[in-house]
């Protein structure tokens, strides 16, 4: 089973996608919605993949400051990034951010970000495009 760490400041969907999570066979783990706190809760998490929601502000950081930040402890950290609407202008920098996948909320993301998810814990980047 994969884990799954969930950095996000969104409740709801954190709600949300812990259900999808749980549906697929994923385990949440961790959910957290602290970023300075996360890289310390992942260590004991032992979770496979982070999910963290790319848009957002926290303390005055934004959600790349936090990613490198995050990867900066370990660049070896599965990082998948997710957006509520598609933006195809971030996809290239999560790349070169070190994000290993990417998908965004819509009708058909369930088996989209399962596969997504999947993907990434079996070391193959996956950056989801618009349908």
């Amino acid at each position: 089973m994969i884990k799954a760490f969930i950095l996000c400041k969104n409740d709801l969907f954190f709600k949300a996608i812990e259900s999808l999570l749980s549906n697929a066979g994923i385990e949440n783990v961790c959910y957290c919605k602290e970023p300075f706190k996360a890289v310390v809760l992942f260590e004991y998490s032992k979770a496979d993949v982070v999910i963290m929601d790319i848009n957002w502000e926290y303390h005055g950081y934004a959600g790349f400051e936090i990613l490198a930040i995050f990867l900066s402890y370990d660049k070896n950290i599965k990082v998948i990034c997710v957006t509520t609407f598609f933006q195809h202008c971030i996809i290239e920098k999560l790349k070169l951010a070190g994000a290993r996948g990417y998908f965004f909320r819509s009708p058909a993301g369930p088996d989209k970000m399962n596969k997504c998810i999947k993907d990434v814990h079996n070391g193959i980047d996956h950056f989801i495009e618009q349908e």
